[in-house]
């Protein structure tokens, strides 16, 4: 699953069937067998916005070379999506391509499917949390993602470019000390060779901030490889005569 949902009020008998369906279905389907009535998803990714206020090289929306057209999401069209799957649906991820943020309804939806019994996260570059963080606490929030690829100004611009480090520090403590029910809250840290010698801090800064999780990941990377990190375990791809190649086919498969 997207995330583990310890919390049974988003379970429910239906949703935990239909679950079990569609991991029945989908591995007959690796087997060959086609079936061609699937039950409806038990997760959403849904983009409030495709605009972002940064401008990440690596990132369509922030390097401006994403195609799509631009905009927001309506809280009518939202509510039309969560009303048709809200039977079976356990969880929701409210971030992809944009700054979700950006949305001035974002905790409309989060209350919205909230209140529909709904597990709901997103993915910030936290420029505009400190600002938004009663709103988006009172709406019930189960998890949020907040993006720090460096621990200092230098490090952290080299990528997250327009961005300010001191907003991130500055919401992480105003979320540590918030009073009563808070979001998980996560540290996403993206490896590049410009932050790996700062991996080792980041146990230090998750006992300061009172963070749940760090998850270091790899990063995606097809215009610059120099930002390629020089610890392989830390990098999606491998060197092949001077050509970088991803080191495993992804699985051509989806539940």
């Amino acid at each position: 699953m997207t995330s583990r949902i310890s919390d049974i009020k988003y379970l429910s008998i239906k949703k935990i069937l239909n679950l079990l369906e569609l991991n029945i279905l989908y591995f007959l389907k690796k087997v060959g067998i086609n079936i061609s009535n699937a039950p409806l998803p038990y997760s959403l990714t849904i983009e409030p916005t495709n605009i972002c206020n940064l401008h990440c090289p690596e990132c369509p929306s922030g390097a401006g070379i994403l195609t799509r057209p631009k905009g927001y999401m309506d809280i009518g069209l939202f509510k039309k999506i969560i009303n048709e799957n809200m039977k079976n649906l356990i969880s929701l991820i409210l971030h992809f391509q944009g700054e979700p943020l950006l949305n001035d309804k974002i905790a409309e939806f989060i209350s919205y499917a909230n209140k529909n019994r709904i597990y709901t996260m997103f993915s910030t570059n936290a420029q505009l949390l400190e600002q938004n963080i009663d709103k988006i606490i009172g709406s019930g929030l189960d998890k949020i993602i907040i993006s720090l690829d460096g621990l200092s100004p230098k490090t952290y611009n080299e990528y997250r470019q327009g961005a300010d480090i001191n907003k991130v520090f500055d919401a992480l403590e105003i979320l540590k000390k918030y009073p009563g029910k808070k979001p998980i809250i996560e540290l996403q840290f993206l490896v590049f060779k410009h932050n790996e010698h700062e991996i080792s801090l980041l146990k230090e800064l998750k006992r300061k901030y009172k963070v749940d999780r760090i998850a270091i990941k790899s990063a995606q990377i097809t215009v610059n490889k120099n930002l390629i990190p020089n610890n392989p375990k830390y990098s999606r791809y491998s060197k092949n005569d001077e050509q970088f190649v991803i080191k495993s086919k992804q699985k051509n498969s989806c539940y």
